[in-house]
């Protein structure tokens, strides 16, 4: 399987359940900004960092819902209300090289890259 270049217009899939979750990979040059701005004096704040990660990758979600059942539409404002496991799994997506097969969401907004081979 080929690599495939980071495009801030893909848009991938996680199950996760009964939910779930559309989100892009972050490229390496938003990876460093990231990093560099959590890091103070050399060390890393990991959960602050983590969450701007995946701030930045996720846009969307269906079948989130509140512990009562109520339904929680999509605000990127929520991000940090989702359980740190999901954000965990969430990070190891983000971050792969190449997303799988089933992860890309074909029926996802064209990306306006004339010329670009098709992943249909």
């Amino acid at each position: 399987m080929p690599i495939i270049i980071v495009s801030e217009s893909e848009q991938l899939s996680l199950a996760l359940g009964d939910s779930t979750l559309t989100y892009r990979r972050v490229p390496a040059v938003k990876r460093a900004e990231l990093v560099q701005k959590h890091t103070t004096f050399g060390l890393t704040d990991e959960p602050s960092w983590q969450l701007a990660m995946v701030a930045y990758a996720l846009l969307g979600w269906d079948n989130v819902q509140t512990l009562d059942g109520v339904a929680v539409p999509f605000e990127a404002r929520l991000v940090g209300t989702l359980p740190p496991p999901v954000i965990l799994q969430l990070m190891a997506k983000i971050q792969e090289s190449t997303p799988a097969p089933e992860n890309i969401r074909k029926n996802s907004p064209a990306p306006s890259s004339a010329g670009s081979p098709s992943t249909a």
